[in-house]
């Protein structure tokens, strides 16, 4: 047991699904196949269906509290407008900076006139907008002539000081804030100069919140949604919501879990709370450097939509299960004759090949017991055809030893021929044939078909110096090989048709004398043999054929034409291939008139070439 798991941990992913497939009855496969190409797209589709409604709800929710918030930040945008519009109608009173700048100077009647006749017109702006809380005028230095609530002394003022200094440096451009000492209200601020340039006082006019922002304490009974504003480290918000009771966050944390959200002017994002969603939606307020945030409940809705999930995820389950038991029994009928066909295959395993196969009718199952027959007729026909080939081959087998047997009389007769040369001082002839039963002996004897590179580099030379005796020394052999590859195992035979591919169709066309260079090197994992000839070349399309036969794995065992520049080669390539692997084999780089390169490229990690089969 415990061997099976190692084997079994070692196995990839893919196999041990292979594996535990390939172990099921035809009828588990096909409930199987019911599981992939039904019950699980369902369940999938119907997943992602959901998440698509649940988005669209999610979506909706947001548009429809953007635009509450839109509507919102209108209503306070006409607000805004509207203090505005006050201030500037009022701030230019002449007479309040007349009062401002001479009352140092003014008699008791003076003032009095001053109280019951000029002011009524800052009374009368206030009975016009009634939203409009407070509107007064902090003046500098005024001591006991304040006329509360609207005249009153600088030092009375009871804001931040770095308020009072953004007022003072806005040069009488409106400031606003949340001012926390007068409960929370909106506040318009602006300096007094009179004259420009010498201050006077600030101005000051607001508005309580449950007027300026409506929508924030409008619906306190709300259950599923509420609003705030955050200005700086104030926050606005109707306690008494009782979505605000149900979150259960004090004002602090929603303040610091709103304010870290914030990506832009305008935005939404989604939040938990209390085990519940919550899609939050907000918008700046520039003119009060405020955001409006809108927070509403989705839970409810996605609820409801997970019960209607389930019920649907129950009623596929079942389907799926009804249409298994069903798909179980008709497979069982369907499978009857497959039993059969599969009785007969097991006997045929043990060896009972003269059986007869009874016709199962014209269905897929009838096809196949027919071919199963058919196939049967041609195995023992191919038995006894391997059989008279076997009776063949031991023929063949004589006949390859008496070629030997000829090898070694050919050997003897050129022993003898170089000795007669020799006596007779025929030293060029003697040297001659040595070369040539050399060149002999080395192709014929296959005793061993792995030779080191040291020897298939020494048949070469002897080659080439049979050449040059044809060709009066007009062959040179350059042979660049460092010590440390001259051990290296290789097929034998695997670089000398390349060198006489050389010969052959790169010196002999062009008749003049050439050079053929032999270098070897390795890279990462393997050793690239290069042999190199400075002859006749080959052009752009010849060479893109002969590529292509190379790629083709010498798939096509046409002979080659007479003159081709590719003989020897494919066969080379197809032994390398074999031997080695795929990722073996020649590249070819030529040139026509110029030169022509063959690269061997073959394993260098130490390994033994791949014996036949």
């Amino acid at each position: 047991m415990r061997k099976f798991y190692g084997v079994f941990k070692t196995m990839k992913i893919p196999d041990k699904l292979r594996l535990f497939f390939s172990k099921l009855s035809l009828t588990k496969k096909l409930i199987l196949a019911n599981v992939l190409i039904l019950l699980l797209p369902i369940v999938v589709i119907g997943f992602f269906a959901f998440q698509n409604i649940r988005s669209n709800i999610q979506r909706d929710e947001i548009n429809n509290s953007m635009l509450i918030l839109q509507q919102s930040k209108n209503n306070i945008n006409k607000n805004i407008e509207t203090c505005e519009i006050a201030a500037q109608s009022i701030i230019n009173n002449r007479d309040i900076l007349d009062f401002a700048n001479h009352y140092g100077t003014m008699s008791m009647d003076e003032v009095v006139d001053f109280k019951f006749n000029k002011l009524t017109n800052i009374e009368s702006v206030m009975h016009a907008n009634p939203s409009i809380h407070v509107i007064r005028f902090f003046l500098e230095n005024i001591g006991d002539g304040e006329i509360p609530p609207i005249i009153m002394d600088e030092g009375s003022l009871k804001i931040e000081q770095s308020w009072k200094r953004r007022i003072l440096e806005l040069n009488g451009n409106t400031f606003w804030g949340i001012n926390a000492s007068e409960e929370n209200s909106i506040c318009l601020f602006r300096e007094i100069e009179y004259p420009v340039g010498e201050h006077v006082g600030i101005f000051q006019i607001s508005m309580l919140p449950n007027v300026f922002f409506n929508g924030v304490y409008d619906a306190p009974g709300d259950r599923n949604s509420l609003m705030c504003t955050i200005n700086g480290n104030n926050i606005l918000i109707d306690t008494n919501n009782a979505f605000y009771r149900k979150l259960k966050l004090d004002k602090g944390r929603l303040k610091n879990g709103l304010s870290e959200r914030i990506k832009a002017a305008d935005g939404y994002f989604y939040m938990d709370a209390r085990d519940m969603d919550v899609a939050v939606t907000y918008t700046y307020v520039g003119k009060i450097n405020c955001y409006l945030f809108r927070l509403s409940s989705i839970s409810a809705t996605a609820k409801k939509l997970n019960r209607t999930r389930f019920a649907i995820l129950l009623c596929v389950v079942g389907t799926f299960l009804v249409l298994t038991f069903v798909t179980d029994v008709i497979t069982s009928i369907l499978l009857k004759k497959l039993k059969i066909v599969i009785g007969l295959m097991r006997k045929i395993g043990k060896g009972q090949m003269l059986i007869d196969i009874p016709d199962l009718g014209s269905d897929e199952i009838g096809e196949l017991a027919t071919h199963f027959r058919n196939m049967l007729g041609k195995i023992n026909e191919l038995t006894s055809t391997v059989l008279r080939k076997q009776a063949v081959t031991k023929d063949a087998e004589i006949r390859a030893l008496h070629s030997q047997i000829n090898a070694h009389f050919i050997y003897n007769v050129l022993e003898s021929i170089k000795m007669m040369a020799f006596v007779k001082y025929q030293y060029e002839i003697s040297e001659a044939i040595t070369l040539l039963g050399r060149l002999m002996r080395y192709n014929i004897d296959w005793k061993n078909k792995y030779v080191v590179l040291e020897e298939e580099i020494n048949h070469i030379k002897n080659y080439i110096k049979l050449i040059n005796i044809r060709h009066n020394n007009k062959v040179a052999l350059m042979i660049d090989i460092e010590d440390r590859f001259k051990q290296y195992r290789l097929l034998k035979m695997l670089l000398q048709p390349v060198v006489e591919n050389a010969v052959n169709h790169g010196l002999e066309p062009r008749g003049t004398s050439g050079t053929i260079n032999i270098k070897a090197y390795s890279r990462e994992d393997s050793i690239h043999l290069v042999v190199t000839d400075n002859g006749a070349g080959m052009s752009a399309e010849k060479i893109q054929a002969l590529r292509k036969k190379l790629a083709d794995g010498g798939g096509n065992h046409e002979p080659e034409p007479p003159k081709s520049n590719g003989i020897g080669l494919e066969n080379v390539n197809e032994r390398i291939k074999l031997y080695y692997g795929a990722e073996y084999g020649l590249d070819i780089r030529s040139e026509e008139n110029v030169f022509t390169e063959v690269t061997v490229r073959l394993p260098y990690n130490d390994r033994e070439p791949m014996e036949d089969a």
